[in-house]
């Protein structure tokens, strides 16, 4: 893990077409093994709609990864937009350095 004298800088941004392969690396390095079809299915073709989906990198190289699925939710008959978090994952070289906190205020 970097230490404090050599904390990497971290950029945090929206998911883009093109990043799959990145974050089912992170993902896999980080011990959740989905496969590109099973992300792509939950993420960009939900039955509700896109997740929000939130990545921190380092170098170019995703190392945190977060994603919102919209659903929709029956309150006392009144039906509200909701998000349910899915897939919080910070590759293990960087944990501790407050990366999901990061991707939580997106």
């Amino acid at each position: 893990m970097p230490s404090v004298k050599t904390m990497p800088e971290i950029a945090y941004r929206e998911y883009r077409s093109g990043d799959e392969r990145a974050i089912l690396t992170c993902l896999q390095q980080s011990g959740y093994e989905p496969n590109e079809r099973f992300w792509q299915w939950i993420n960009r073709e939900g039955p509700q709609g896109e997740a929000i989906v939130e990545l921190a990198l380092v170098d170019d190289q995703v190392v945190g990864h977060y994603a919102v699925l919209p659903k929709r939710f029956n309150m006392d008959g009144t039906i509200v937009n909701v998000g349910q978090g899915i897939h919080a994952v910070v590759h293990p070289q960087f944990r501790g350095l407050v990366i999901l906190q990061g991707l939580l205020q997106r």
